[in-house]
């Protein structure tokens, strides 16, 4: 039970993000994948930085398709 509440962080770069309204339909996207708790975009640092709980692992495929499936890259 130590592990309850704890989160780990990871940084991904996306591009192609213009605006707010951008990074709110990235985050959205990238919060529906397993396992992450959330995701904080930011168009002008090319960023999501992404919470998820300690000791999950983070599908990077299924993130990478729901960020290309909204048109944007991850890098």
């Amino acid at each position: 039970g130590a592990m309850f509440g704890k989160t780990e962080k990871l940084v991904i770069t996306v591009g192609g993000m213009s605006c707010g309204h951008c990074e709110g339909r990235v985050e959205k996207a990238v919060m529906l994948c397993d396992g992450i708790k959330k995701a904080k975009a930011s168009h002008s640092e090319r960023t999501v930085k992404i919470t998820h709980a300690a000791g999950s692992v983070v599908n990077m495929d299924e993130v990478r398709a729901a960020i290309t499936e909204l048109g944007f890259q991850m890098e």
